[in-house]
């Protein structure tokens, strides 16, 4: 079982590494992929990022600001105020994600297809168990 978590680790690394050398965003940059994940389904506001993230409105438009320079998201009007600014992804982005992610996802699906629905359940409640615990690393507090 160690070997296949480290495994499964060895590839979310790997996806990382290539996300930050093709975005320029360093590859712990965890908010930054967290905001493409957010924005993957549809545009949204910057508040409404902020709130996802548990960030502040000055790190969050920070964070903006460079996923913009990288050309990964854009800031639009929104149609139906137009006072209010939400932030899409590009089509660079996608690309990314359809070039990088999309075979990892293939490679998970043909993992699963061999699996019966008990086998199925099992890993599920692993996976729900471990995202509930909260999150793999904390920030390093200095003492």
């Amino acid at each position: 079982m160690a070997a296949g978590v480290q495994a499964v680790y060895r590839e979310a690394t790997a996806v990382a590494a290539a996300m930050a050398e093709v975005t320029g965003l360093h590859s712990t940059d965890r908010n930054g992929l967290r905001a493409l994940d957010l924005l993957a389904a549809e545009p949204q506001t910057v508040g409404w990022l902020a709130e996802q993230l548990g960030l502040s409105s000055a790190a969050t438009t920070s964070l903006v600001d460079r996923l913009e320079r990288a050309a990964l998201v854009r800031r639009t009007a929104d149609p139906a105020d137009r006072r209010r600014v939400r932030v899409e992804l590009t089509a660079r982005a996608r690309r990314f994600a359809e070039r990088e992610l999309r075979p990892v996802m293939r490679r998970l699906q043909a993992a699963m297809a061999g699996a019966s629905d008990a086998e199925l359940a099992v890993v599920a409640d692993f996976l729900e168990r471990f995202t509930e615990t909260g999150p793999v690393a904390e920030p390093a507090r200095r003492p």
